[in-house]
């Protein structure tokens, strides 16, 4: 694992993750990391669910999903799992990581 890379993603590399998902579907992390030397499966699986995925919208939050997000918060506290959950129930397909930070650190 020494031999990961930990630093920042290229543009060539997201390019190859976007093939590789095309060729290989969206399931075999370990068969894409090896195309990918100096990525591990599940960098490129982050990769693909918080960054590449087609699914994720990138839109700016509506209003409407903002207010959903405070009642879900006011609710269920600091469960922001849960959170992301019932915001994804509505219009949202893909919830990342860094949206769930982003709403923590709005709120609390």
């Amino acid at each position: 694992m020494s031999d990961m890379t930990e630093g920042n993603w290229t543009e060539a590399k997201d390019a190859k993750v976007v093939e590789l998902v095309q060729r290989l579907g969206a399931k075999k992390w370990s068969a894409i990391a090896v195309q990918l030397p100096d990525r591990s499966g599940r960098q490129c699986w982050t990769r693909w669910h918080d960054h590449l995925s087609p699914d994720i919208n990138k839109s700016p939050w509506t209003r409407e999903e903002d207010l959903k997000i405070l009642e879900a918060h006011e609710a269920l506290g600091n469960r922001w799992a849960e959170i992301a959950k019932v915001r994804n129930c509505e219009e949202r397909t893909t919830t990342t990581r860094s949206e769930t930070t982003s709403i923590k650190n709005n709120i609390n």
